[in-house]
């Protein structure tokens, strides 16, 4: 579906980042917790050129993304490894999203990450439903295992999709 960006918006946005839609009818970066309309794949200019990421504040063009709005999608996301890996036992939990890094200008990708201190069982309003452990090598040839690597690779769904249905985890 492509959707109509906020012209100027002063975040820069990267294939992979959530967005919702505004009250002026234009899409933006999601807030964590807030609602997810979908999820960016791809970037085009008003010019009819395809862009590789939205650079923040552009006055230049404005832009339309191409998001994926399947409430049944699995995507592959990097947990933020930053103080308590994620185990086994909570696989099924529910988890935010969080933003902490600045996507790759270069290939367009974004560094959106799983917050999991977000974890929870019981709360209906997070981002993400956690599905398990990515198949996932790292660059160096070591395996993505649960609790002993930070930054490693989950499955997950979008759970708290705008207009789908909420519930807690497992």
């Amino acid at each position: 579906m492509a959707v109509q960006l906020t012209t100027s918006y002063g975040t820069a946005l990267y294939k992979g980042d959530c967005v919702c839609q505004v009250t002026a009818g234009t899409y933006e970066q999601h807030t964590p917790g807030s609602g997810i309309d979908g999820v960016c794949w791809a970037f085009l200019r008003s010019d009819g050129m395809m862009a590789s990421y939205v650079p923040a504040s552009d006055t230049t063009y404005t832009y339309k993304a191409i998001i994926n709005v399947a409430q049944d999608a699995l995507y592959v996301v990097q947990e933020d490894g930053d103080s308590t890996a994620l185990a086994l036992t909570d696989m099924g939990n529910n988890c935010n999203l969080v933003y902490t890094h600045a996507g790759n200008t270069a290939t367009g990708v974004s560094k959106m990450e799983l917050n999991s201190d977000s974890k929870s069982a019981s709360t209906t309003t997070l981002d993400c439903h956690l599905y398990g452990l990515a198949d996932w090598t790292e660059p160096d040839g070591s395996a993505t295992t649960f609790g002993t690597l930070a930054n490693a690779k989950y499955l997950v769904k979008i759970h708290y999709m705008k207009g789908g249905n909420l519930s807690a985890g497992v």
